[in-house]
């Protein structure tokens, strides 16, 4: 008995089946994925991390060298980061700059202090568990030492980030 074989009409039969089994894994597999994302996606907080770069750019922006000079300090009209430091869209900011020098003390602030009472907030970890990804950023004051007018100072920068909306 002679075995016929189907030949090359029979291979193009074939992987013409193959194409549309490859395409409906290929549906099946973007679907799966697609919810997978939906399920693991999560939360990164990146405020902190905002606030320490803010705090550096505000002492680089106020004192490039380490030195202040007071004639050309801004003076504290709520907008020095915007009209001194040349910062856009620093509305998500609050920012205080404490300049100590010889018991004397000079501060600037922009942005809003309401960030402040709000993080007094949420030093309640029970109460407000289910809504801490909106706590505001806060960086601990960092201190540079600076010179001011030729004579030791410091320069304390406190920052706190809003969240995004």
């Amino acid at each position: 008995m002679k075995i016929k074989s189907k030949g090359k009409k029979g291979a193009i039969g074939e992987s013409i089946m193959m194409i549309y089994r490859l395409f409906l894994i290929l549906i099946i597999a973007f679907f799966i994925l697609g919810v997978g994302a939906f399920v693991y996606s999560y939360y990164i907080d990146v405020r902190d991390a905002e606030a320490i770069l803010f705090a550096r750019s505000v002492a680089k922006c106020i004192s490039p060298d380490g030195k202040i000079s007071l004639s050309s300090f801004p003076e504290n009209n709520g907008t020095f980061l915007e009209s001194y430091c040349g910062f856009k869209g620093a509305e998500r900011f609050y920012a205080k700059v404490d300049l100590k020098y010889e018991n004397q003390e000079n501060i600037l602030e922009e942005g809003s202090s309401n960030l402040a009472w709000t993080l007094g907030i949420f030093q309640n970890e029970e109460l407000t568990a289910g809504i801490r990804k909106y706590k505001p950023g806060i960086l601990k004051p960092i201190v540079f030492p600076v010179l001011v007018n030729g004579k030791e100072g410091a320069m304390e920068i406190s920052v706190i980030v809003n969240p995004e909306s």
